[in-house]
């Protein structure tokens, strides 16, 4: 366990909020009367109080766009630590106020206010992070932002993937020179020439959730979830974001592409994400997901870049996010999708009511060359119950990585804005292991095209 005489602020006391304090307990040592929560609602109070929390300490705030600085102003002071699980807030204006006044800053995914949802999309959030990474460098406090699951896990996962994938494939095929110059880029970290040299093509993010409920559940106008109910159905009915490599051919999915960038590689579909599927893979068997726009596959995409000079692309894989939620998602977005995408009159997440199957959460890494292999984490239900029995493989898997990731943080504690890219992978998922179990990495014997799903659409929609 580490120390940590600052005071520790939860902001957002959902389902992650709660898993991340149960693993605080676990894994920092700290006054519970330096612990608090910000919530815009007192309904999950007495549960902090269960776990240890003072009752003084729980605070009720809707924090809007106008009343942010005043609250974090009114509660936060230099060397604290705020913990973003918030949804509906701007996570990089929460970010910005931080570093400026001192305070140690993660979160788990990207969001922004309500009133920017709809001018704000996930490369301009991206974009603005990348902005704050330029100022706020070594000599402010630590902050390590989109440190969840995915995003989050992933990126260290693709890491660690490049890495094994390197050690596995046919030396035969490499020159002396290129053999050499592959292992020096393993030895030396540098993924992104590492990619380069594997001919990686494209990455994809694969999730299935195969989680499921005792009885049958009044769904006809609900929408649930493992998650975040109302997340899942803004990431359903957005265009689909992600990037696209410099070997994919643009023309093959022209009548499909609402916004492209040459330069980076940037592409926002006339499509939503509930009316794409791709064939994907995890060790549970081969699904299909819904193409989704997601956070890490702007920041992937962009770490394993290489650049000339002049800062254009020479090389830069694929990125995207192939997901299948739990079977009674797949319903609820089936009648969204047949009501015209109209939003669901009740979201209700999932975790009590859950009992059987799992999450497997991974990578897969694709060359031509020399193959497809998988990266990731499979958790299943009841064998994660015996451990912890008031975690679930969906919330845990974030959890586990964002309390890693906080560790490393107080370890290092003046080195400004950090992407889950620049994160030592071996540290963090060694650390996350004894919550994640076993990570699986194996070749993938049938062939995945990708975005096959999109290939064949626009074929369709030719004839």
């Amino acid at each position: 366990m580490i120390p940590f005489a600052g005071r520790i602020f939860i902001f957002g006391y959902g389902m992650v909020g709660k898993s991340f304090v149960r693993l605080l307990k676990n894994e920092v040592i700290f006054e519970m009367k330096n612990l608090f929560v910000i919530d815009m609602a007192l309904d999950d109070r007495d549960e902090f109080i269960k776990e240890g929390g003072f009752k003084d300490n729980y605070y009720v705030h809707h924090v809007t766009k106008d009343n942010h600085i005043s609250i974090y102003e009114k509660y936060l002071r230099e060397g604290d630590a705020l913990l973003d699980f918030s949804e509906k807030t701007s996570n990089n204006d929460t970010l910005t106020w931080c570093l400026e006044n001192g305070v140690f800053y993660l979160s788990t995914s990207a969001s922004s206010w309500p009133e920017d949802d709809a001018s704000i999309s996930a490369y301009d959030q991206f974009v603005s992070l990348i902005e704050r990474e330029r100022k706020y460098q070594k000599g402010y406090p630590t902050a390590v932002v989109e440190i969840g699951c995915n995003p989050g896990l992933v990126s260290l996962f693709a890491k660690k993937a490049l890495r094994k994938m390197a050690q596995m494939v046919d030396t035969k095929l490499f020159s002396e020179e290129a053999l050499t110059l592959l292992h020096e880029y393993q030895r030396k970290g540098q993924s992104n020439l590492l990619a380069q040299a594997l001919a990686i093509d494209t990455i994809i993010i694969s999730d299935y959730d195969t989680l499921s409920v005792n009885g049958e559940m009044n769904n006809d106008d609900t929408l649930y979830s493992t998650w975040s109910p109302s997340g899942l159905y803004d990431e359903a009915v957005a265009h689909v974001e992600f990037r696209l490599g410099t070997d994919f051919d643009i023309n093959k999915i022209q009548d499909k592409v609402k916004i492209y960038h040459a330069n980076d590689g940037y592409i926002k579909l006339n499509l939503k994400g509930i009316d794409t599927l791709e064939k994907t893979y995890s060790p549970h068997g081969y699904f299909e997901g819904h193409l989704i726009t997601h956070e890490e596959t702007m920041s992937l995409a962009s770490y394993l870049s290489v650049l000339d000079e002049e800062g254009l692309s020479l090389y830069r894989p694929t990125a995207y996010f192939s997901y299948r939620p739990n079977e009674l998602a797949v319903q609820a977005l089936a009648k969204v999708k047949q009501s015209a995408y109209q939003k669901p009159k009740a979201f209700k997440k999932l975790d009590e009511t859950l009992v059987s199957g799992g999450e497997y959460v991974g990578v897969i890494i694709h060359s031509k060359t020399h193959g497809a292999y998988y990266y990731g984490s499979g958790l299943e239900l009841d064998v994660l119950k015996r451990d912890y029995p008031k975690e679930t493989p969906t919330i845990i898997q974030v959890t586990a990585t964002a309390i890693s990731a906080f560790k490393w943080m107080l370890k290092n504690p003046n080195l400004g804005l950090v992407l889950p890219e620049k994160l030592p992978e071996d540290e963090i998922l060694k650390d996350a292991q004894k919550y994640l179990k076993q990570y699986d990495f194996h070749m993938i014997k049938e062939s995945i095209i990708p975005l096959q799903g999109l290939l064949d659409k626009s074929t369709d929609d030719k004839k």
